[in-house]
């Protein structure tokens, strides 16, 4: 009796099966990556939009004390100039420099 081509080429049921639950833990395990690699990935996007905006807030805030501090600075020199009252811009000059 000789066999066929295809029936050289069965697997038995053991190793049938056994190729089924690989592919369906290998399936479950490419899943689950994905999914944990999603979540990682939203995270980090999160955390880092969070970053930036805490980042640019500062500066937002470093910006308004500097344009605070220096309004104060010219209100009081303006100040000083109109107590002075200076009569000729030689006087201001000297005073300026």
């Amino acid at each position: 009796m000789t066999q066929t081509g295809s029936s050289k080429n069965r697997f038995g049921l053991h190793t049938r099966l056994s190729l089924g639950v690989a592919a369906v833990v290998l399936l479950a395990t490419f899943a689950i990556a994905t999914f944990a690699l999603h979540l990682v990935k939203s995270n980090m996007r999160a955390s880092i939009a969070a970053e930036e905006l805490a980042r640019v807030s500062a500066i937002a805030d470093a910006i308004d004390q500097k344009f605070d501090s220096r309004r104060i600075l010219l209100q009081t020199f303006g100040g000083s100039v109109k107590a002075q009252d200076f009569q000729a811009d030689a006087a201001l000059q000297a005073f300026l420099g």
